[in-house]
C-alpha cells in the first residue's frame, strides 16, 4: 500500500468507526426495546392465562407471545451484526496504521541508508 493510499484510509476510517458505532447504538437501542416489549407482553399473557398451574401460564404466555420473541431475537441478530462491522472498521483502521509506521520505519531507514 502508497503512502497516498494509507493517508486516504487514515483520513476515512474514523468516521467509519463512528458511523458504524453510531449504527451499533442503534441497534443495541431497538434490541432493548424490543426485550422491554418482550418482557410486558410475555407479563400481561401470564396475567391473562386461565390455566390452573404457573408451568401451564408460562406455556400459554410464550405461545401468546411467538411474534415477540422473534422480533426481539431478530433485533439481537442485527445488533450482533453491528458489533461486528464495527469490530471489523476498528481492525482495518488498526492495521493501516501499522503499515504507516511500517512504511514510515522503511522511509527513515532508506534516508538514513540502513
Amino acid at each position: 500500500m502508497n503512502i497516498v493510499k494509507l493517508k486516504l484510509e487514515l483520513e476515512r476510517l474514523p468516521q467509519a468507526i463512528r458511523d458504524c458505532g453510531h449504527s451499533f447504538i442503534e441497534a443495541r437501542d431497538k434490541a432493548e426495546k424490543e426485550k422491554l416489549s418482550l418482557s410486558i407482553a410475555m407479563s400481561t399473557a401470564m396475567l391473562k392465562a386461565e390455566r390452573p398451574n404457573a408451568t401451564e401460564k408460562k406455556a400459554y404466555a410464550i405461545i401468546a407471545t411467538q411474534a415477540y420473541h422473534k422480533r426481539y431475537l431478530k433485533a439481537q441478530l442485527e445488533e450482533e451484526k453491528t458489533r461486528i462491522e464495527l469490530q471489523y472498521v476498528q481492525d482495518q483502521y488498526i492495521t493501516v496504521r501499522k503499515l504507516a509506521s511500517l512504511e514510515e520505519k522503511m522511509m527513515s531507514s532508506n534516508i538514513s541508508g540502513n
